[in-house]
């Protein structure tokens, strides 16, 4: 199965968060608006969808620009977000595929991500 990394709107995300049990505040929509506005990066809520485009999952993505490199995480160092990453039912070989796919296609230079 592969799986498509994409901008998602609110009331998706919103929704398919209230069906995981494991999501914490840190994956909250208001949660990435305070790294926006405290931090001052940018956020890409991405959803994880498989082929037939069936949501599978969530990636919160805070950016920052560092020099000449774009430096992305889920969650980023010195954002106050102990943890992040992936929420969802989605098999990691091919979210890790996806995710280098999304990064090479929007020119990230470095990721971190924690997988909790």
């Amino acid at each position: 199965m592969g799986l498509i990394l994409k901008p998602i709107e609110r009331q998706a995300w919103d929704s398919f968060q209230k069906t995981i049990p494991l999501g914490s505040l840190f994956h909250r929509w208001e949660w990435q608006d305070i790294i926006r506005a405290g931090f001052g990066l940018e956020v890409e809520r991405l959803g994880i969808f498989d082929e037939a485009g069936v949501l599978r999952g969530l990636l919160p993505l805070a950016e920052r620009k560092m020099s000449l490199l774009k430096l992305a995480g889920s969650p980023l160092s010195g954002t106050a977000t102990p943890h992040s990453g992936p929420l969802g039912s989605v098999p990691m070989p091919e979210f890790l595929e996806a995710l280098e796919k999304y990064g090479a296609e929007k020119h990230i230079d470095y990721l971190e991500l924690a997988l909790t």
